[in-house]
């Protein structure tokens, strides 16, 4: 069974639904940078798995935490193999997934990871949110400006985005 067969929307007014999982649980999406990921130290994505798991933790939904790699370029090809590209993404993901779960045990909540290949950002997360019916899009503000992967999400999410300082 997936998190998707146990969801069901609930209609809340007209033409509204909200996704209702078991128990009254909802879903929470939290969208980080693997670069700051793997690093393993305080960060914008960090901070945003900490607010994520504390909201998914006083609500009782379950949090799932996306990372939306990058696409792989013509220029990657050329400096490449695909082969070696892969690897190096297959390393990267598993560094991802590795860092991720120690995090959301040391928050006391079960996490799953999901990594979106191919996509651009914004549109991998809303995505995901959308397969999955979450109530929430968290994700860690850009250290240097509020970024255009922000700014899509807000505009473009059909539910709540919550950007963590």
């Amino acid at each position: 069974m997936t998190i998707q067969d146990e969801i069901t929307l609930a209609p809340v007014g007209v033409g509204v639904e909200v996704a209702v999982g078991p128990g009254g649980a909802g879903v929470i999406v939290v969208g980080v940078d693997a670069a700051e990921v793997i690093r393993d130290a305080p960060s914008p994505s960090s901070r945003a798995v900490a607010y994520a798991a504390g909201l998914a933790r006083c609500t009782g939904s379950r949090l799932v935490v996306v990372w939306v790699g990058p696409p792989t370029s013509i220029s990657d090809r050329f400096v490449d193999t695909k082969d070696g590209i892969t690897h190096d993404l297959d390393h990267l993901t598993t560094g991802v997934r590795s860092v991720i779960d120690r995090m959301a045990q040391g928050f006391g909540v079960p996490a799953t990871v999901q990594i979106v290949r191919e996509s651009e950002p914004s549109a991998g997360l809303i995505g995901v949110a959308e397969d999955l019916h979450a109530d929430e899009i968290v994700v860690g503000a850009s250290a240097h400006r509020l970024g255009s992967v922000v700014a899509r999400l807000v505009r473009d999410a059909r539910g709540p985005v919550t950007v963590v300082p």
